[in-house]
């Protein structure tokens, strides 16, 4: 990344940009450059790309955010450690729980927000020094240097960053990372682990992400170094849910807000989603029908959104297991016809893709607007392979389920749009068509 300096060998030159380690002035021209002895490097210029600037943007809480002083309460608690990693599937309220704390609290807080293209180690580590030049100016003055340099060394750069940090004492900070899952790779988490064990004691690190890092979150679990926010703790109550609901559709009876908030399951988006379906509803006088009837925007944001990234393997066993309600590790290879089917359920419920296991049994189950998509998408695939799933569930129930209560198999039935929806009960008026302007799934692998 370019850096101003003053050249030594013209004094009487403003400052000009200086790249890697040579310096390109008139004074050296023709002479490959001056060496980097020669120069004094400054402060690094962060604020000159714009786009560096916009991920630095503090977050503000969203219009008709619903405040949870519960949360508020255990985000002030557990940021305390070092580091505080808030991890949960997409669309749980992780960031705007974060954006909320801000707003309200009175230490200095920083944040640096990552996109696709921060995967690689030296732009992650770009943008979260620049991040930390507002919280401790010129203390990423030797690690941009030593990031600059060919093969740079990651603990180089953050032992270069802790000595500048440790050597300026300063007022209680927070550094927010947001979307870390976006830079999940092991030179990332190991350099991001090394700096939150020998942070000073004055900085604090909030990550969020929707799975587990490559970090040894163990480790710094049990050195008393690690504060956790899980889906658990986010999921909205029913008074929470009934505050949203209230805020976003005034007008919903209390039958309806019941009926959202159960099939919801605690889930922001698929309130939010809910919410926007009913008034959809509304404004087309189409008043009957039972709530989710259009299940159009909760299975397009679960396909597009909470699935987008992960691996087929993965996938495709989410899509067999989910016609079945509680799903036996055992069940769940008969169905998938793979003996890793359970190791891959382990994998989805790591990356939080509301996958949980049932105490005691160790069984899986997954959250129910969730389930109900991927019903949907097996089913758009192949009516034929879902009876057959339905068909091996309840063999293995009647062979070797022994006395263990059997799950409520999940049917879905066919609209006139040719989506399909689960059938609970009799619909009594068509989906409209809607066309999806692309997919999560290869269409040449699964032809409509």
């Amino acid at each position: 990344m370019p850096v101003r300096g003053v050249c030594r060998a013209s004094p009487d030159l403003a400052e000009h940009p200086v790249t890697s380690t040579i310096c390109g002035c008139p004074t050296a021209r023709g002479k490959g450059g001056c060496p980097v002895s020669v120069w004094e490097a400054q402060t690094p210029q962060w604020p000159e790309s714009p786009l560096l600037r916009a991920k630095l943007r503090t977050r503000s809480p969203a219009r008709g955010y619903v405040n949870r002083p519960r949360l508020m309460q255990l985000l002030d608690e557990v940021s305390s450690a070092p580091l505080t990693m808030i991890v949960a599937p997409a669309g749980t309220g992780k960031t705007a729980l974060a954006a909320a704390w801000t707003a309200e609290s009175d230490a200095q807080i920083v944040w640096f927000s990552l996109e696709e293209g921060d995967r690689d180690a030296c732009s992650f580590w770009t943008g979260l020094l620049a991040a930390l030049e507002d919280v401790a100016p010129g203390c990423s003055r030797a690690a941009s240097s030593y990031l600059r340099q060919p093969g740079a060394r990651l603990p180089e750069v953050v032992g270069a960053v802790l000595d500048e940090l440790e050597s300026a004492p300063r007022p209680t900070s927070f550094v927010v990372i947001d979307d870390l899952h976006l830079a999940d790779t092991e030179a990332v988490g190991a350099s991001l682990s090394l700096l939150v064990r020998y942070l000073p004691e004055w900085l604090h690190v909030i990550a969020i992400s929707r799975h587990e890092l490559e970090m040894p979150l163990d480790r710094l679990r049990s050195l008393g170094r690690l504060g956790e926010i899980r889906f658990a703790e986010l999921r909205f109550s029913d008074e929470e849910a009934r505050e949203m609901l209230t805020r976003l559709s005034p007008d919903l009876s209390d039958a309806e807000i019941e009926a959202i908030t159960e099939r919801a399951g605690g889930w922001a988006t698929g309130l939010q989603l809910a919410s926007i379906t009913t008034r959809s509803r509304r404004a087309q006088l189409v008043l009957d029908g039972p709530l989710f009837r259009d299940r159009l925007l909760v299975d397009d944001y679960v396909l597009r959104e909470v699935l987008a990234g992960e691996p087929a393997e993965l996938v495709d066993v989410l899509l067999d297991v989910a016609p079945v309600e509680r799903i036996p590790p055992e069940l769940a290879c008969e169905l998938a016809g793979r003996s890793d089917a359970e190791a891959l359920l382990r994998q989805a419920e790591a990356h939080s893709l509301f996958v949980a296991r049932i105490a005691p049994e160790g069984w899986y189950t997954i959250h129910a607007l969730i389930r109900g998509a991927l019903v949907a998408e097996l089913a758009r695939r192949s009516q034929a392979r879902l009876a057959e799933l339905h068909r091996i569930a309840a063999q293995w129930f009647e062979q070797v389920g022994g006395g263990a209560r059997r799950p409520r198999p999940l049917v879905v039935r066919r609209s006139s749009a040719g989506r399909v929806a689960p059938a609970r009960r009799r619909q009594r008026r068509p989906l409209r068509r809607r066309s999806r302007s692309h997919h999560l799934f290869d269409p040449r692998r699964h032809p409509r």
